[in-house]
């Protein structure tokens, strides 16, 4: 990581209020995750997502997601369709095709 000082400044947009998406997973076997998905809209602010994401993960891994598009929102079968930006976690499908092919040492 790297942090390199900056003056203020304001971008053009800023959303006080943006849409977040959340993913439960939760190991269904050896190479199985289920997912269960949220949709969080009217934050106050990123504290009170990760307090929701707390109360209601029940130790399940967690990935953490704000969308980049005013997408409406629909019906629960209605796939959505904005680009994210990860805030936290990582799919564990990911994590596990990585870590097949990890080199280990000797």
């Amino acid at each position: 990581m790297r942090a390199d000082e900056t003056v203020h400044s304001e971008g053009s947009c800023v959303d006080d209020s943006p849409t977040y998406r959340v993913n439960f997973w939760e190991s269904s076997g050896r190479e199985s995750w289920n997912l269960e998905a949220f949709v969080l809209s009217g934050a106050r602010d990123l504290q009170e997502v990760l307090n929701w994401i707390e109360s209601n993960e029940n130790g399940r891994r967690v990935e953490l997601f704000v969308e980049l598009d005013d997408e409406p929102f629909t019906s629960f079968g209605t796939p959505r369709k904005s680009d994210l930006v990860r805030l936290q976690g990582i799919d564990p499908n990911e994590d596990e095709a990585e870590s097949a092919f990890a080199v280990v040492p000797e």
